[in-house]
Formats: structure tokens, sequence, C-alpha cells
């Protein structure tokens, strides 16, 4: 596999802010990769916030040329899915925005989100796709909630970067020894031409004849998904497949 040395990096986040930096740790330590660009996806739940200002902050310490930037999505949490595919529009929007090399962690939030990121990444073929595991899940949420005060004041204060400094606790928290494990992902990445293609039909409709190239397989894995129907010559999207290609066509069209 290919490394790169500068990097973006595309993390969901959720109530765990040192998975983003144990991984950004790990890259650095592994493969001598810093960040240039590290992008949160939040939600507006107070204490996802709070820890995205702490990751900011763990971020510019170690990496002060590294951009952080929080985009905060319009809703408490990810429980529907109709959010769910508002979501997926925003990642694969972002995917397609960030510079490359591009990577994804897929460790924070739901797990619903793990999977939509995982599967934007393999359709979208970005560098690399990640999963930080903490193999004491217990012991590690105890230390986090012990420090929430902490990161609560950190998040409220006119100088997050300098509390930070200041904190030998939540630095400890942030950067941690190589206790957790890191995952790559295995990803297959389609073409781009046919991603194109597949998301203008499902968001829009079209002849059987646009596809037919690929396969009768293709069609029929695309029925049995329930993303279209097959009527005479016309494809038809199910409303499943219509929210799945307009979230594609953000990132490729």
């Amino acid at each position: 596999m290919r490394y790169f040395s500068d990097y973006s990096l595309l993390a969901p986040l959720g109530l765990s802010p040192p998975i983003v930096t144990e991984l950004v740790q790990y890259l650095d330590w592994q493969y001598n990769m810093k960040p240039k660009t590290v992008e949160l996806i939040l939600t507006k739940n107070k204490l996802v916030q709070e820890g995205a200002k702490l990751v900011g902050a763990a971020v510019k310490d170690r990496y002060p040329k590294a951009k952080v930037i929080s985009l905060t999505l319009d809703y408490e949490d990810i429980l529907n899915e109709n959010v769910a595919f508002d979501f997926m529009r925003v990642a694969a929007s972002e995917i397609a925005r960030l510079e490359k090399p591009l990577y994804l962690l897929i460790s924070g939030g739901r797990k619903n989100i793990s999977v939509e990121v995982a599967l934007l990444g393999q359709v979208l073929a970005v560098s690399g796709i990640y999963h930080v595991i903490m193999p004491d899940v217990k012991v590690a949420n105890i230390e986090l909630e012990r420090l929430r005060p902490e990161i609560e004041e950190l998040a409220s204060s006119d100088d997050p970067l300098s509390y930070y400094r200041k904190s030998k606790e939540l630095q400890n928290l942030m950067y941690p020894p190589m206790t957790y494990r890191i995952m790559r992902i295995p990803t297959l990445p389609l073409p781009y031409s046919i991603v194109k293609r597949v998301a203008g039909i499902l968001s829009k409709g079209g002849s059987r004849s646009e596809l037919e190239d690929l396969g009768e397989d293709y069609i029929a894995v695309l029925r049995f998904s329930g993303l279209i129907q097959v009527s005479g010559g016309r494809i038809i999207p199910t409303d499943l497949g219509k929210a799945i290609g307009e979230a594609m066509r953000e990132a490729v069209e």
C-alpha cells in the first residue's frame, strides 16, 4: 500500500474524542504521515460539540500546521432513515471536496454512520478507511467520563489550545501510549465512470440501455437490492434508490 506524507482525514465524531487523535498518532508513528486537514462531522449534541473542541486543540498542539474543521449537522442524533440519508449526502459531498489523499475514520458515532462512511469510502475510492478499537472499552470510558468536567471547561474557554497545554490529563487522554488497535478496512473501489452513471440512473431513472454494457447481472443486483424496478426498457428508481443516488451525485458531479 502507498502512504502519503500529508493527508486529509474525515471523521464522524461521537462521544469518544481520543479515537481521532489515536489514528492521527498511529499514522504518524507508523508511516511518518502528518495531517494537513482534519474534518469532523458532528451533531448538535453538547458532549459531541465539546469533544470536537478537545480534538481541535489536541491536533493543533502536536500538528500546528494542520487545519481542523468542524461541520455541524442540524440535528441532535441520527436515529432515522431520513436523517441518515442526509448524513450520507453531506459526507459524500465532503469526500469529494476534501484535498486528496483522503482517509476516513469510521469509529465515531452510531454504527449506521460507520457503515455509511465505509460504503462511501469504497464507492468513492478514498486512500484508506480505518477503525480504532479500544481493547478495554470499560476502562477507557471511565477515564473519559472522569475528565468530562475538564473537557467542558476547555470547550467553554476563550483559548482551548492554551487550556489543553496546561492539562497533562487531557494530553494523556488524547495521545496515550499505543494501547488502541488500529484496523484498516479492506476495500475494492469502483471506477469513477461507473459510479457516476449509476448515481445518475438512481437519482432520476433512465433507459435500461444505459446500464446494459455493465451486464445483466449488475442490473439484477440493483433490482435485488431494492434500488430499482425495471419496466420494459425503463429503469425506475425506488425511494431508497433515489436517496442513495442523490447522495452519490453530491460527490460525482
